[in-house]
């Protein structure tokens, strides 16, 4: 008698598990060609008008992807009006951009790549003829998608510089270990922070913590004090002259008028409570991301602390007394979220896995291209 007569049951499971495991592998393959290709796609610098720089130039590996200068440089020279945050972790972010213009990675592609004042690509048919001319890019979009016919889109590169973007997360911290159970991860001066951070300094409002893994901000936008002093008493009149252009005009000078661009979140909403407002930033990487702020303009941790301390007395009204023991336990801290490394992880394929379906929803393969 066989053995499918024997054990059928057992048998159909043994089948089904093999094609469940075939299925990984390739799902596996195809991800991590995907990841490799927005690598390939992220470091480029003929996608640039200039093609002297690439999206590697501004957020460097080195420092979490963000840029050491207080203002990142772009095509053809341009200094821009923002000094360039960190990409590791953007997972955790529902908008992007230090002013939540972007509704997800693949929309936050497109904005650096036509800005005059970072990629610098005067028009998607460039874009596109730009990839195009690169037969290893062309090869591994129609492995992913198809036959494309030459019909390849913005929205594929986009895609595909998202993946990449979206697999850099933080690694393991000192902060992670000591909330996993282990004890000795934190120095003392560390361990008597996160009461601080939850009351005299009330730091942990807008920087949250919590479980392993946790992510330092609550991601919403915040008045920070820091800027406007370009825009000064030019405000109202640039405030109406905001008020009468369509948002995508407002955008455009976002990164070549630095009045503008310390407006902050105003720009997107014109909302008055939004005037001078950006996004809190992750203390994930601080220890690497230096200088700080929207505008670069805190050159150390330190001093970053020592000002959200000064600022954080001016809103409640009367200062807030901390000893220079507590000020540096606090940046003591912050270093302990930090990984030793400034290289971020990979995300695991489990993670990728939940993220990748709607990323290739919108990889129309050939026969949906027009």
């Amino acid at each position: 008698m066989g053995l499918a007569k024997l054990y059928p049951d057992t048998l159909l499971s043994v089948v089904i598990l093999v094609i469940a495991l075939v299925a990984s592998v390739r799902a596996n393959a195809a991800d991590e060609s995907l990841v490799n290709l927005g690598r390939a796609l992220f470091e480029d610098r003929s996608l640039s008008g200039d093609r002297r720089v690439s999206c590697a130039s501004c957020h460097l590996k080195d420092h979490a992807f963000s840029d050491s200068r207080p203002l990142s440089m772009g095509n053809r020279h341009h200094r821009g009006t923002r000094n360039a945050p960190s990409l590791v972790g953007l997972a955790n972010y529902r908008t992007l951009f230090w002013d939540g213009r972007a509704e997800g990675l693949a929309d936050q592609a497109r904005f650096p790549l036509f800005s005059p004042a970072e990629m610098g690509l005067s028009s998607e048919a460039q874009l596109l003829d730009r990839v195009r001319q690169n037969q290893n890019y062309m090869r591994a979009f129609e492995h992913l998608l198809g036959n494309l016919n030459g019909h390849l889109r913005v929205s594929d590169i986009a895609h595909a510089l998202a993946v990449y973007e979206q697999s850099l997360v933080p690694p393991e911290t000192a902060y992670d270990q000591y909330v996993a159970g282990d004890d000795d991860a934190l120095s003392q001066e560390a361990k008597a922070v996160p009461a601080l951070f939850n009351g005299k300094v009330g730091c942990s409002v807008c920087h949250m913590l919590g479980a392993r893994n946790a992510s330092f901000t609550d991601n919403l936008f915040h008045e920070s004090a820091v800027g406007l002093r370009g825009a000064g008493a030019e405000f109202p009149k640039i405030a109406t002259r905001l008020a009468h252009l369509p948002l995508q005009q407002r955008i455009d000078l976002i990164p070549t008028d630095r009045r503008v661009a310390e407006l902050g979140r105003f720009v997107v909403t014109l909302d008055p409570k939004d005037i001078g407002a950006f996004r809190t930033p992750s203390l994930r990487s601080a220890r690497v991301t230096a200088p700080y702020m929207h505008d670069g303009s805190v050159a150390t941790l330190q001093q970053a602390v020592d000002l959200e301390l000064y600022y954080r007395g001016l809103k409640q009204g009367y200062p807030v007394n901390f000893s220079l023991a507590e000020r540096r336990e606090i940046r003591v801290f912050i270093e302990s979220a930090s990984a030793s490394s400034s290289q971020p992880q990979r995300h695991p394929h489990s993670a990728l896995t939940a993220i990748l379906p709607s990323v290739r929803n919108n990889f129309i393969v050939s026969t949906h291209h027009e």
